[in-house]
């Protein structure tokens, strides 16, 4: 193994199993030391198993990595710069498709919303999907049924580049209904997992994927949503990052969390009459264009 191996596998040791340290401890600690082998090497003192527990872990990568899968840790150059402005960064990613150069930003706009949408969300998550693709900026959502699948179909049909950030492991599909989608942003574009890549779909990991769907992209807009909704869970976490968060008029004012947030001039939130006035607001978030030249991952 060399020292970047030495790196990911300490990593994954240190995180995989039972006996585990919480991320947000993990992610303290590797701040302090950039190091999560000399993490491992001290908390495996006394025992001398850091090696072997090493070595388990590397042949464990190697597996997922067997069938196209990449593992990123935040130490990698691969690894998504935006990702790291946030505070709550995962330590690793698994992707499938083609990354961004290093150290360059995916200039990317979330679109988001209600599973069950209506029509007209449909529509409006078309249009504006189409408006990014012709601005030649990335399309960023959740794969998830309604408006996220239509904002992604959209950028496919039309040439354009779509991430795809999913709330399970990345060697499975959720909902199957759109297991050819996510095959095709695979193939097309990117599909981002923070989870162990046989990871089942389990309620507690969507909030966490709206979380690192909001460092991805540089503004969420968010078309549809009810009270319950678990978009609202993304623009919670987007509004912490210092993200800009563009809600519907119909969010704003039919659910009592968008009323909250749109009225609060602290944060970073707008409520958008239209959609052209919703792309315009999330445009600003985008820096000038950067050579759009991608890496295969």
């Amino acid at each position: 193994m060399d020292q970047n191996d030495i790196e990911r596998a300490s990593l994954v040791a240190l995180q995989y199993g039972s006996d585990v340290i919480k991320p947000a401890t993990l992610r303290l600690m590797y701040e302090e030391t950039r190091s999560f082998a000399a993490i491992l090497d001290a908390e495996a003192e006394g025992t001398g198993n850091a090696d072997e527990m090493r070595q388990k872990a590397f042949a464990q990568v190697a597996e997922w990595e067997s069938d196209g899968t990449r593992l990123l840790t935040c130490m990698d150059v691969g690894y998504p710069a935006q990702l790291l402005d946030v505070y709550d960064y995962p330590l690793m990613i698994f992707t499938r498709g083609t990354l961004p150069p290093p150290n360059h930003r995916d200039l990317g706009i979330s679109i988001v919303g209600s599973r069950d949408a209506e029509p007209w969300a449909i529509e409006s998550a078309k249009f504006m999907a189409s408006r990014l693709v012709s601005q030649g900026v990335t399309v960023v959502s959740g794969l998830a049924a309604g408006v996220d699948a239509a904002a992604q179909r959209t950028a496919l049909d039309l040439g354009g580049r779509t991430v795809g950030i999913i709330g399970t492991g990345i060697r499975r599909q959720y909902p199957a209904a759109n297991a050819s989608l996510q095959l095709e942003v695979e193939q097309r574009g990117l599909v981002v997992s923070q989870f162990w890549p046989d990871e089942p779909p389990r309620q507690r990991n969507f909030p966490m994927r709206n979380g690192v769907m909001s460092a991805y992209g540089l503004a969420t807009i968010v078309v549809q949503a009810s009270e319950k909704s678990g978009t609202r869970h993304q623009v919670a976490q987007a509004v912490k990052h210092g993200r800009p968060v563009i809600l519907s008029q119909a969010v704003a004012e039919m659910t009592s969390w968008g009323r909250k947030y749109g009225e609060d001039p602290l944060n970073r939130v707008s409520v958008a009459g239209n959609e052209d006035e919703a792309l315009g607001l999330a445009f600003q978030a985008i820096h000038p264009p950067m050579p759009q030249v991608l890496q295969k991952a």
